[in-house]
């Protein structure tokens, strides 16, 4: 892995960006919360990460994208 490829990976991130659960089997998926933190460890070439994820309101949206 390079050190831009390297760079780049680190880069990314979930912050601020929904969780949906799909239920395998059934239609539809349900919004699980938002991102509001996470951390990381970088192994080689794989990023391991935790995140903190605030609930919201159970929605649940029928067509998949």
């Amino acid at each position: 892995m390079t050190e831009e490829q390297r760079a780049r990976l680190e880069g990314m991130s979930m912050k601020e960006r929904q969780v949906w659960f799909k239920n395998k089997g059934a239609a539809g998926k349900e919004l699980m919360g938002v991102v509001e933190d996470e951390v990381y460890s970088m192994v080689s070439d794989y990023k391991h990460m935790i995140r903190s994820v605030a609930p919201v309101a159970c929605v649940r949206r029928e067509s998949i994208s």
